[in-house]
Order: C-alpha cells, then structure tokens, then sequence
C-alpha cells in the first residue's frame, strides 16, 4: 500500500488487479484506487508467452 500511495501522491492514476473474492485495497477516506477483479479466464487471456531471454 505505501508504494501505491507513493505513486498516487506523484500525481499518478492508480489502478490494481485482484483476483476475484479477494478483499479490495483502499486509500484512506477514499473509494480508490479502481480494482479490476481477474478470474482464471482473464489470467489465461493476460498471458505472455514471449521467450525474453532469446532477444
């Protein structure tokens, strides 16, 4: 949470990615940052399949 206050206090928009039925991190007095709740099917759709040690 501290890197992500950090972050917000940059002036930066903070978004997060949760799996779904987790608990939703919060700022304080605050209804942010927005959480994008992932299931299986969106991890599997996310996927890099890149072999970055061949470049």
């Amino acid at each position: 949470m501290p890197a992500l206050e950090t972050v917000r206090d940059l002036g930066a928009h903070v978004e997060v990615a949760s799996w779904k039925g987790t608990s939703r991190l919060r700022f304080p007095d605050s209804q942010l940052p927005w959480c994008h709740y992932l299931d299986a099917d969106n991890h599997a759709a996310c996927l890099d399949h890149t072999d970055y040690t061949a470049i």
